[in-house]
């Protein structure tokens, strides 16, 4: 949702920049060394990646719209899957 001065919002940069490091990783090392370059600093809940700190703030990759993150770290199976639905996804918003 763009802000009322017609800029992106935080979160939709955030999401943008999640969506660039997924598009060109193949394993969890490069994603995590990806999202390092870019500033996005990842933090863990449990044991498991749930989100990254953005401007000073935690978000979370399930309420970015950004499901299985954790999962492909633990197991490194379904990247395909998880581009695939962020693609649908971003479609959807951008429409």
């Amino acid at each position: 949702m763009k802000n009322r001065t017609g800029r992106a919002s935080e979160k939709e940069i955030l999401i943008q920049k999640i969506n660039t490091c997924l598009a060109k990783v193949k394993s969890s090392e490069d994603f995590l060394k990806l999202l390092k370059e870019n500033n996005l600093r990842p933090y863990e809940r449990g044991g498991k990646l749930t989100g990254v700190w953005y401007e000073n703030r935690k978000y979370r990759f399930k309420r970015l719209g950004i499901d299985g993150i954790g999962k492909m770290i633990s197991r490194e199976k379904g990247l395909e899957n998880i581009r695939e639905k962020n693609k649908k996804k971003t479609r959807e918003i951008t429409r």
